[in-house]
C-alpha cells in the first residue's frame, strides 16, 4: 500500500492556521493526537470556537458537538464499554490524557460527517480524560448534560460526580428515565449546579425527603408528590417547575399570599401542576386580584411588580390536568388594582 505524507508543518503559520480552522472538530481532535507538536500548534492556532458540546449519558456516553453556526451540523464521539464491534472499519490506537493505546475507530458516517467511537474499560473514567483534552485544546462551551436513568443503571453516582466536576460549566442538566426511592432522593441532593436543573427522572415509590433544600436558577419537577407545603418554601430559583402535586387550595392561597408579600423575591416564573381541578375563588382569597380574561388575573406584589395567574386544564390527557402558570413582569408604575 502506498501511503502519502502531507507536510502540513511546513505551510506558513497564516495558511496552517486558515487550514486548521476550516476543520471540523472530530478532525481536530484526532490530528492532535499525532504529536506533542501538533497539539500545542492546534492549541495556539485555533482561536475561533464554533462547537459547544452536549454528553448524553446512556449504555454508552455521546458527545455531541454542535456547530455554533449551525445547530444542524454535529459531530459525534462515543465511549462504549470494553470493546468496539464494528469489524467492517479500521481500528487504531490514540492516546488520550493519561489514557494510552484506547482502541478507537471511525464509523457510522451521516451526512459525510463519521462517527469517532472509543473503547473504555470504565466510560466514566474515559469521559474525565476526554473532557480534559477538549478544555486544554479548545477550551470547549458545555451546552447541555442529560442522564437516562433506564440505561445507565447502578452507575449513576459517578456519572453526576462527573457532572459536579464540570461545574458551573454546565448550563443544563436534565435526568430522566426510572430509578428507585433511595436513587431518586440521592440524585435529589447531590446534584450540584446552580443553573438550570430538570428532575425528570421517575421513582418506582416515592421517598420521604426531608429538609432539602434546593437553590437552582431554574428547577423543573415533573413527579413532585413527594413535595409537601413545607418542602415547597426549601425550593429557591427565578423558575420553577413543579408537577403531580398534592396542594390543598388554602395551601395554595398561602403560596399566593406570600408571593404578594415578598416572601419569593427572585421568582420570575412559577408552574404547578395538578391532576384535580382546583378552586380559584379558595386560591386567590385575600389578593385583591384584577380578572384579565375568563382563566386569567392578576395583583399587584408589595415590590410594586405584577404578578399574573393563568389557570389552564389539558383535556386530551388522562388523567386531565390542571395547571397554574404563575409569571410577574416588571414594577407596575401609577396603577391600582381592584376586584
Amino acid at each position: 500500500m502506498v501511503t502519502y505524507r502531507i507536510p502540513i508543518l511546513k505551510l506558513p503559520t497564516i495558511v496552517l492556521q486558515m487550514v486548521l480552522q476550516m476543520m471540523r472538530f472530530t478532525d481536530l481532535f484526532l490530528l492532535s493526537r499525532v504529536s506533542i507538536t501538533m497539539g500545542i500548534l492546534i492549541k495556539i492556532l485555533v482561536k475561533i470556537r464554533n462547537h459547544k458540546v452536549k454528553m448524553i449519558f446512556g449504555y454508552h456516553f455521546m458527545f455531541e458537538f454542535i456547530s455554533t453556526k449551525d445547530e444542524n451540523q454535529t459531530e459525534t464521539i462515543l465511549l462504549i464499554k470494553n470493546g468496539l464491534t464494528y469489524p467492517n472499519y479500521i481500528h487504531f490506537q490514540l492516546n488520550i490524557g493519561n489514557a494510552i493505546n484506547v482502541l478507537s475507530t471511525l464509523t457510522h458516517a451521516t451526512q459525510g460527517i463519521s462517527v469517532l467511537a472509543t473503547s473504555w474499560d470504565d466510560m466514566v473514567s474515559g469521559a474525565y480524560e476526554l473532557l480534559k483534552e477538549f478544555f486544554d485544546l479548545f477550551s470547549i462551551e458545555i451546552l447541555a448534560t442529560d442522564v437516562n436513568l433506564n440505561m445507565v443503571g447502578g452507575n449513576y453516582q459517578p456519572i453526576i460526580r462527573l457532572i459536579n466536576w464540570l461545574n458551573p460549566k454546565v448550563p443544563s442538566s436534565r435526568y430522566i428515565g426510572k430509578c428507585d426511592a433511595q436513587a431518586y432522593e440521592w440524585i435529589i441532593r447531590n446534584v450540584e449546579s446552580k443553573n438550570k436543573v430538570l428532575f425528570h427522572m421517575h421513582p418506582t415509590e416515592y421517598p420521604e425527603i426531608k429538609w432539602l433544600t434546593l437553590n437552582k436558577k431554574e428547577i423543573s419537577i415533573t413527579h413532585g408528590k413527594w413535595i409537601d407545603f413545607d418542602q415547597f418554601h426549601t425550593i429557591r430559583g427565578t423558575s420553577i417547575d413543579l408537577r403531580d402535586l398534592s396542594f390543598t387550595d388554602d395551601q395554595l392561597n398561602t403560596i399566593f399570599l406570600g408571593l404578594k408579600g415578598g416572601l419569593y423575591p427572585d421568582l420570575e416564573k412559577l408552574n404547578l401542576q395538578f391532576t384535580r381541578p382546583l378552586n380559584p375563588q379558595a386560591m386567590l382569597n385575600g389578593l385583591d386580584y384584577v380578572l384579565e380574561g375568563a382563566s386569567k388575573c392578576s395583583f399587584r406584589m408589595i415590590s410594586g411588580k405584577k404578578c399574573v395567574i393563568f389557570y389552564k386544564r389539558f383535556f386530551d390527557v388522562n388523567p386531565i390536568l390542571y395547571e397554574l402558570e404563575v409569571s410577574i413582569s416588571k414594577i407596575i408604575e401609577n396603577s391600582t388594582s381592584s376586584y
